[in-house]
C-alpha cells in the first residue's frame, strides 16, 4: 500500500504526492494496557494515523481514534474525522 517496513520502521514508497496514498493496518489487537510512540518528521505536510477496528480505506476520517497532524505543525485528535465532544 506504498509502505515499506524495516524493523519497526514504516517508511513511504508511494510515488503520489497525496496524503493519504501510503497505507498500514495491522490485525493485532492490545490485551492490556499498551501505548502508541511516534517521531514527526516533517512539519509542512499533513500526517494522520491511529486506532480502528477496520480499515476500508486510508482516510483519517475511517479512523476510530486519529492522530492528525496539520501541515501547520498542529496536532489535533479526532473521532471519525470530527473533533470530539467532551
Amino acid at each position: 500500500m506504498g509502505i515499506q517496513l524495516v524493523g519497526d520502521k514504516l517508511t513511504r514508497t508511494a510515488a503520489s504526492s497525496s496524503w493519504d496514498a501510503p497505507g498500514a493496518a495491522s490485525t493485532e489487537t492490545l490485551a492490556a494496557d499498551g501505548w502508541l510512540e511516534f517521531v514527526v518528521p516533517v512539519t509542512n505536510k499533513l500526517l494522520g494515523f491511529g486506532f480502528s477496528t477496520s480499515n476500508t480505506n486510508n482516510n483519517w476520517t475511517t479512523i476510530k481514534y486519529c492522530f492528525y497532524i496539520n501541515s501547520n505543525a498542529t496536532f489535533q485528535v479526532r473521532e471519525k474525522g470530527a473533533a470530539p465532544t467532551c
